[in-house]
């Protein structure tokens, strides 16, 4: 939804981490092997999370590569907007299907071409307005939902009909998306400082907020859910937490930070 101009780096391959800690993954000469991954990726796969094929799994890995050289301790000094992007490069991938014939004939591929999502570059941030649920669709918001979502920054666009509000969840103005993902680090940042003395409820909801702010940002054209679900994993294993299964739920800005922070806690637990 909303045009967009790809930034300076046209190639994965250009990307580099800016930030001191962070190393570039190894080049993988060997061929990968089936159904093994190594002992710290996340449970669930980033494919069945996102169900955009294998191609997903592959750059999943990179991305977790990534994150996991960022020595233990030293997240806060490297929790950046450049991070983010640097994740987003490397773990982005678009949907598999979208590559067939039978694909590019598809609703969902013409849904993305017009919202230019059928070709993403690297970083590459949205310049126009988006939301969610895409395309036409309309749901269904109790009023608490209503404020759940606007305490995250974003708004709601929606029409009463006999009684029941339905409409759409808008991610925060594309204008500030730089300002915002700085001042979500910002925070993070000083609160992972402080984490020896945080309380374990008080981690779960500082990755409960992350991940709530980071999707009402929605800095990307593409890969946002992907690349939040990634660094939330890396933010809870920072702060000695485990890692949630994400396929077990869908997390929306209709939840509130708390709401979110025990829906994490349960996907950790089962």
């Amino acid at each position: 939804m909303g045009q967009s101009t790809p930034p300076p780096q046209a190639h994965i391959a250009d990307m580099k981490p800016s930030t001191a800690n962070l190393a570039p993954p190894r080049a993988n000469t060997q061929p990968r092997r089936a159904n093994t991954q190594p002992p710290t990726t996340p449970s669930v796969s980033h494919a069945a999370a996102s169900a955009h094929g294998a191609e997903s799994d592959k750059s999943r890995d990179l991305a977790w590569e990534a994150l996991s050289s960022i020595k233990h301790g030293a997240l806060a000094s490297e929790f950046n907007p450049q991070l983010f992007d640097t994740v987003h490069s490397l773990a982005y991938a678009p949907d598999d299907k979208y590559s067939t014939l039978y694909g590019k004939m598809s609703v969902g591929y013409i849904l993305a071409y017009l919202r230019g999502k059928d070709q993403v570059a690297p970083a590459q941030k949205r310049s126009g307005w988006a939301a969610a649920p895409a395309s036409i669709t309309l749901r269904a918001f109790s009023p608490d939902q209503i404020s759940n979502v606007e305490s995250h920054g974003a708004s709601f666009a929606g029409v009463p009909v006999m009684g029941t509000t339905y409409g759409k969840t808008v991610f925060r103005p594309a204008a500030n998306i730089q300002s915002d993902l700085k001042a979500l680090a910002s925070k993070v940042k000083k609160e992972l400082r402080n984490k020896d003395r945080m309380s374990t409820d008080a981690k779960w909801n500082l990755a409960a907020e992350f991940l709530q702010t980071f999707i009402a940002i929605h800095p990307y054209m593409d890969g946002n859910g992907r690349v939040s679900r990634l660094i939330t994993d890396r933010l809870l294993e920072e702060m000695g937490l485990p890692k949630p299964k994400w396929g077990n739920h869908i997390y929306k800005l209709d939840m509130s930070v708390e709401e979110a922070a025990q829906q994490l806690k349960r996907d950790a637990a089962g």
